[in-house]
């Protein structure tokens, strides 16, 4: 007959498995390699979709570049830019616009510059800067503002009407940053950037690959879980450190309002940065908690055995 102490251990045995069950050696070994080799493919595809991801979309690009322009910085250059352009043509034309003529050109362009639906206007020439940019990162930004001169006239009408004929063609109105206004650094950066347009897709894919492999290795899932989970959260500390730290560190490479002018493209670039927060710190909660509940079912289902005499 066999005693009852002896059928619940083998009861026990049946529901846990065996007792102190331990991976190899190789297979630990192998499992911290996947699972650091998935959170770096995640850690990296973290750090090139937050700089990257805005600026590889077409909205994105104009909202980035309407953000720019709309800037007190961006504001002052590009009506500063047309101002000149504007002096330029009237002195080919035999003509001189006085300080306050200039002024008064700066000052309706910047109440141009402050409309709401200035992204409207300005698509067209965004987008076709956006071509241009993703074929040359070198190359500079040209964006033809040709649609706002009919608005810019207007408001010189009203006050400056002897400076309206100084207004050159639409064609020949445009917001430049050339090559070698851009510090290298940014240059460098945008190059890069292109050329990993699609980074981040590769590399969360690598990471969903990594990680179950990870799983499929262990022999103790819920603690893998829990372990990752913990991971991503951690993570989540990138885009904030990116939001911080990267607009001011970019704009140092300019001076005066260039670099103010970088400083406010940068953050605009990086603005989805709490999205890219937001996916890592759900993924690492929902490990978590899977971790957690699996342990607590585990503990539940293997329960104290109470021995019979």
């Amino acid at each position: 007959m066999v005693p009852r102490y002896a059928y619940a251990l083998r009861h026990r045995s049946e529901a846990t498995g065996p007792m102190n069950r331990r991976m190899s050696t190789g297979r630990r070994i192998l499992l911290v390699v996947v699972a650091l080799i998935g959170m770096l493919a995640w850690t990296l595809g973290l750090i090139t979709w937050t700089a990257f991801g805005r600026a590889s979309t077409t909205g994105g690009f104009a909202d980035i570049a309407i953000e720019t322009i709309q800037s007190p910085a961006g504001v002052a250059a590009s009506s500063s830019a047309i101002a000149g352009q504007v002096d330029a043509a009237a002195k080919a034309h035999g003509s001189v616009i006085s300080p306050a003529g200039n002024a008064a050109v700066s000052n309706a362009v910047a109440q141009v510059l402050a409309q709401p639906e200035l992204g409207s206007r300005l698509g067209a020439g965004i987008d076709a800067a956006r071509q241009a940019l993703a074929d040359r990162p070198d190359g500079g930004i040209t964006i033809d503002v040709g649609s706002l001169r009919q608005q810019i006239v207007d408001r010189l009408q009203g006050t400056n009407p002897q400076l309206v004929a100084q207004i050159p063609p639409a064609n020949d109105l445009t917001i430049t940053v050339s090559a070698d206004q851009v510090p290298s650094a940014v240059s460098s950066a945008a190059t890069i950037l292109a050329i990993m347009a699609w980074t981040p897709v590769w590399l969360i894919l690598a990471t969903i690959i990594f990680l179950g492999i990870g799983f499929l290795i262990t022999d103790d899932r819920s603690r893998t879980a829990r372990h990752v989970g913990v991971a991503f959260i951690v993570l989540g500390i990138i885009p904030i450190v990116m939001r911080l730290i990267i607009p001011p560190l970019v704009g140092s490479a300019g001076s005066g309002n260039t670099s103010d002018i970088i400083e406010v493209a940068t953050t605009a670039t990086i603005a989805n940065w709490w999205i890219a927060l937001a996916i890592t710190l759900v993924i690492g909660g929902a490990l978590l908690a899977v971790g957690i509940v699996r342990r607590q079912l585990s503990r539940t289902q293997t329960g104290p055995v109470v021995l019979g005499r």
